[in-house]
């Protein structure tokens, strides 16, 4: 999971163009692979993780912790803009 400041049109065009596959489940537009995943929740939030594990936790139907993508972490401080560190 990622905060920051992201242009999420032009993001998802430029994903596309250098060869991302948008996956759409249920009303969401996911952007990459079955194995790597991308979707803006909105303009300040984005996720990663495998396509398999991002649905459920997405839909609210993890079962448990243990269903839940695992996120690595980044320095609290750290910003970024359209996903690039500042």
């Amino acid at each position: 999971m990622a905060r920051g400041d992201f242009h999420t049109k032009d993001l998802e065009a430029r994903l596309v163009q250098q060869g991302a596959t948008q996956l759409t489940y249920k009303g969401s537009n996911f952007f990459g692979t079955e194995a790597t995943a991308i979707l803006f929740l909105n303009s300040s939030i984005a996720v990663a993780g495998s396509a398999p594990e991002l649905r459920p936790w997405w839909m609210g139907r993890a079962v448990d912790a243990s269903s839940a993508p695992r996120f690595g972490s980044i320095d609290s401080g750290q910003r970024f803009k359209s996903g690039v560190p500042l």
